[in-house]
């Protein structure tokens, strides 16, 4: 069934995992109660040529797009030249890795058009194999909401659903590694933005050892002291609880 005026905004990068769960991905997509009126998929930077042959084949598929970049940008700027493309009322995240459940778009359009500008929901962490590894939830309460982006990122980049012109209007994702969609969404509570998160679980999102490497190490100390800066900054967050 066509639903309400949004798009999916659906990145992929040169990765194993992605090439194997790709199609899967955006199936979950297509299959939903509620269709978009557009699947934006952004290709971050060159992939191996049997990743592009699988990507091609979308091209001639009515609701979904392709935008090419010829450089491996970073999420950050791979997600901002799509919302560039994007013109609908909403703007729906979803990871070229993870499965939407059935009634994803249902449920959190139902909240979006309740008067909520960014919403989320709980997700189920599994592996390649499809086992359950953990369920991954965040506040419900705008209040409460708030309260936790002090001290972690209050809702599931690839649950995330929210208003197009709000976004566009503070900037887009800052560029932050690995805390783009934290910066954003802090972005959004500066400008007023009202935000809720399902409990229900909506995404199944793959989680393995390499997510765990790639959230380890230097870089990664860097970006979060990064992210506590711009919380001093946005949220008047104290510098005494950044350190």
């Amino acid at each position: 069934m066509k639903g309400s005026d949004f798009a999916v905004l659906l990145p992929t990068h040169n990765r194993q995992d992605m090439f194997l769960l790709f199609d899967r991905a955006i199936n979950s997509c297509l299959n939903n109660t509620i269709l978009p009126n557009q699947i934006l998929v952004v290709v971050d930077g060159p992939v191996h040529q049997e990743f592009s042959e699988k990507i091609k084949k979308y091209e001639s598929h009515d609701l979904i797009s392709i935008l090419w970049l010829k450089s491996n940008v970073g999420l950050a700027l791979a997600l901002n030249e799509g919302l560039k493309l994007i013109d609908t009322k909403y703007v729906f995240r979803a990871d070229g890795d993870d499965f939407n459940r059935k009634n994803r778009f249902q449920v959190q359009l139902e909240m979006l058009e309740n008067g909520y500008d960014l919403v989320g929901s709980a997700i189920a962490e599994k592996d390649m194999d499809g086992k359950q590894l953990a369920v991954k939830r965040c506040p419900l309460k705008h209040s409460d909401i708030v309260n936790y982006a002090y001290r972690r990122c209050p809702i599931n980049h690839m649950t995330a659903a929210y208003k197009t012109d709000l976004v566009k209007s503070v900037g887009g994702y800052p560029e932050i590694y690995l805390k783009e969609d934290w910066a954003l969404w802090t972005l959004m509570i500066e400008a007023g933005a009202k935000i809720a998160n399902s409990d229900e679980i909506l995404v199944d999102a793959l989680t393995d050892i390499n997510m765990y490497k790639r959230r380890g190490g230097f870089k990664n100390i860097i970006s979060e002291f990064s992210m506590q800066k711009f919380l001093v900054k946005h949220l008047s967050k104290s510098i005494f609880l950044a350190l």
